[in-house]
């Protein structure tokens, strides 16, 4: 949650962008005024903005997604994507156990049947070539 959250500022800063984020408990409003950011808070059973973040990406036009999430939602994003033929980076997160590329915990499988160790070649990867299953 947060720490994936935080992993989109340096993105942002700078940049014209258009944040829509999964907000359950409302807590991320306070962090996006701390940050100077403007986003769309979503949440999924109540608020007022009610769904998913994926819900609502063709209020607007843009070329690249930036996502961070659950594994559901970057698959989600994968298929937004491909089907809209715009570009994905997904910031992905996975146990890491040692941290230098010698264990394979942070393993992910990719579509060419390859695995990228997180801890030395991400946490940036190209979203489209994930396998998120």
């Amino acid at each position: 949650g947060r720490v994936l959250f935080r992993s989109l500022i340096p993105f942002l800063k700078g940049k014209n962008y258009k944040l829509v984020f999964g907000d359950r408990k409302g807590e991320y409003k306070g962090v996006l005024r701390y940050c100077s950011l403007k986003g769309l808070p979503c949440q999924e059973k109540k608020g007022k903005i009610k769904g998913y973040p994926t819900d609502f990406l063709n209020r607007f036009e843009f070329g690249t997604i930036v996502g961070c999430g659950p594994k559901e939602m970057l698959k989600s994003l994968k298929n937004y994507s491909v089907k809209k033929d715009k570009r994905f980076y997904a910031i992905y997160e996975e146990v890491m156990g040692c941290g230098i590329g010698l264990c394979n915990g942070c393993s992910v499988k990719m579509e060419n049947g390859d695995f990228i160790k997180l801890c030395t070649e991400g946490p940036i990867l190209d979203g489209k070539r994930i396998i998120y299953d």
